[in-house]
């Protein structure tokens, strides 16, 4: 883990910044915020923490805060990570930008900053690339602050749906960073549902957790009846419980359950062919459906009960599961999402201490496979994850969803947000890896284009 250091601003104009003699500097000439590289000289400082100048400061456009990260390279000294997270539905001038979000957000950069990185939001809607620049919001004292700051060392997008993430300026802006800038982009998509289940499937680490899926149509539809007895219809492209449809087979023909209004609905039909004109009338999009087999869940209380499991890429790149707990369904309902009365339960309660070590290390295995297998599958760069695991009435574990854009609601429940602080510590870290190595390769390449040079002059 690297460590951060109390910093304070030099009420001096000097270009210079007073480094402790323990932390072991030698011939830095340059330091680096974001993208920004200044000269600089460098003063040994008998105290514990980093000074400033003032000017220094402001030219690099460093926020106001006390604890940062630094790292030498070569001659340069780096504060780092700069990360930029990207969220183009920002409403500026509002006390919350980020609408019901806005709160997450502000303990997502608070957590940041005590940490020793750098977070901001910015929309790209102001972006100086001519001066290196860009308009975004820091988090001062609580309050959202609006400053013109570098380019970041890294970006986590965090479009917030499908629809803006398809627009072409959203599109445009990536490609920018990306490609003409080189600056690190992670978890870019979101996921589709039976995209990500035939990746998976592909993939021998994911084939013990896949419940058999079929894209949705009749034949299909006709096939999975006369396997299952109990079957779950998902929109491909939407989440929260949105769309979804349970069809259960019983000996007078078969009971649907779907949603209307965030109401529950009950129907009940006797033949194949009555099941299969009320579902055509309940699925508006049926291209863009998919039909997958229940699962007779675990119980806790009576209802049933699966997990939200949070894994992120730690300081060397590999997968770690950060946070973990159960879910128990409303009464009745479909699905355990909260927006249908679900309840956050720890996974303290939900099992004895025996129970509780064997079920932990399950899931933790079953979502670090899964990880570890989209990441080779799929070719972007993915930092972190929100996994929906079951475990059946035999102790099966089954997939039931992957989040590319991960919330982080469900761990503000107060008997398990000390979880939260593992996932921030995780994507800083992750941060720090891509901005880092970044570095490392372009230096390679440098390095390698000089000796193309060299060998042409020969």
């Amino acid at each position: 883990m690297t460590k951060h250091w109390f910093t304070s601003v030099m009420k001096e104009k000097s270009q210079s910044i007073r480094v402790p003699t323990n932390f072991a500097a030698t011939d830095i000439h340059y330091v680096q915020f974001g993208r920004k590289v200044l000269p600089c000289d460098i003063l040994l400082s008998d105290g514990t923490e980093f000074q400033i100048s003032e000017d220094l400061w402001e030219l690099l456009r460093i926020p106001r805060q006390t604890q940062f990260r630094y790292v030498q390279e070569d001659s340069t000294l780096r504060l780092l990570p700069l990360i930029g997270l990207f969220t183009p539905h920002l409403q500026r001038g509002a006390k919350e930008p980020l609408g019901t979000e806005t709160a997450i957000q502000q303990k997502w950069l608070k957590m940041t900053q005590d940490l020793g990185g750098v977070a901001f939001l910015f929309d790209g809607k102001h972006i100086n690339f001519n001066e290196g620049t860009l308009e975004g919001w820091v988090l001062a004292d609580g309050e959202w602050k609006k400053m013109e700051l570098p380019l970041p060392d890294v970006v986590y997008d965090r479009t917030p749906n499908r629809y803006m993430e398809r627009h072409p300026l959203v599109k445009e802006i990536r490609s920018l960073f990306e490609q003409d800038y080189d600056i690190p982009w992670f978890n870019q998509g979101f996921f589709d549902k039976w995209t990500t289940y035939t990746l998976l499937e592909k993939a021998s680490d994911g084939l013990d957790y896949l419940p058999e899926t079929r894209v949705y149509n009749k034949p299909n539809f006709i096939k999975m009846l006369e396997n299952h007895d109990f079957l779950y219809l998902k929109p491909r492209n939407k989440s929260k419980g949105a769309g979804i449809i349970s069809i259960e087979a019983n000996e007078s023909g078969y009971l649907i359950k779907s949603y209307h209004h965030q109401q529950l609905k009950k129907q009940k039909v006797q033949t194949k062919r009555d099941l299969w004109q009320t579902i055509h009338q309940l699925i508006k999009k049926p291209d863009k459906y998919i039909i997958q087999k229940g699962i007779r869940l675990i119980l806790y209380q009576n209802h049933p009960v699966d997990f939200r499991i949070h894994t992120n890429k730690d300081r060397n790149g590999r997968w770690q599961l950060s946070a973990i707990a159960g879910k128990r369904a409303g009464a009745e309902q479909l699905t355990t999402h909260l927006t249908y009365g679900g309840k956050v339960i720890p996974l303290t309660k939900l099992f004895n201490q025996e129970q509780l070590n064997e079920s932990f290390e399950q899931l933790k295995t079953a979502a670090l496979r899964l990880s570890e297998a989209l990441s080779r599958q799929m070719d972007e760069k993915l930092g972190e994850l929100g996994f929906d695991l079951g475990i059946d009435q035999t102790g099966q574990i089954w997939l039931f969803e992957v989040n590319a854009k991960p919330r982080h609601h469900i761990f503000l429940s107060p008997s398990i947000r000390h979880q939260l602080k593992g996932v921030h510590q995780y994507w800083l870290d992750y941060s720090q890896f891509l901005a880092e190595y970044r570095t490392e390769m372009s230096l390679l390449m440098q390095n390698f284009e000089w000796f193309i040079n060299v060998y042409d002059m020969l």
